[in-house]
């Protein structure tokens, strides 16, 4: 049904992303229907040197860079003084300007957004009913099957994962013990 992609470099037209070299993301996904050399439709980026402005370009580049193959990416920014988490979401949406010259039809946007802190508590967009990190099944597939829906980390998994990272940089990290 999916494949991970693994360690593969993509390249995207000089018209698109210009004085952009390839990119090499920390995790992908594709569906096994895509063929060698085709984009992933999820992406995974993490920063713990990289600032999250810097995981934004990332997310850009994937996003306009693959011409609409790759679907969503998620960003991780990890913080290790004080111990946080910061994870985003960003597809593609309409652009409001599109009727402008030179305007793209749709824009990278982030569409949900989570903050996690040293204790494990979760916080996100306050306008969403849900602290769930929400990835919609056609973000992933490229066909419809049975029994697809949408796929969800709970807050309490989020939590778990923050802490089970918080942990390991305080093995790693002697000033943060």
């Amino acid at each position: 049904m999916y494949k991970h992609v693994g360690a593969a470099t993509f390249y995207s037209s000089p018209s698109t992303v210009p004085r952009s070299p390839g990119k090499q993301a920390d995790a992908t996904i594709k569906p096994r229907t895509r063929g060698p050399g085709a984009f992933p439709s999820l992406v995974i980026e993490v920063g713990c040197s990289e600032s999250l402005n810097q995981l934004h370009c990332d997310a850009n580049w994937w996003l306009i860079g693959s011409h609409g193959a790759t679907l969503m990416v998620i960003l991780i920014e990890i913080s290790e003084d004080p111990c946080s988490l910061k994870i985003e979401c960003w597809t593609m949406v309409a652009n409001p300007n599109a009727r402008l010259r030179n305007s793209l039809a749709e824009v990278p946007n982030r569409s949900q957004y989570f903050d996690i802190d040293a204790s494990g508590t979760v916080t996100g967009d306050p306008k969403l009913k849900t602290q769930d990190l929400i990835i919609p099944y056609m973000c992933i597939f490229d066909e419809i099957h049975d029994g697809m829906g949408l796929i969800v980390l709970l807050e309490s998994e989020l939590s778990r994962l923050a802490l089970s990272i918080f942990e390991e940089c305080r093995q790693r990290s002697p000033v943060l013990r």
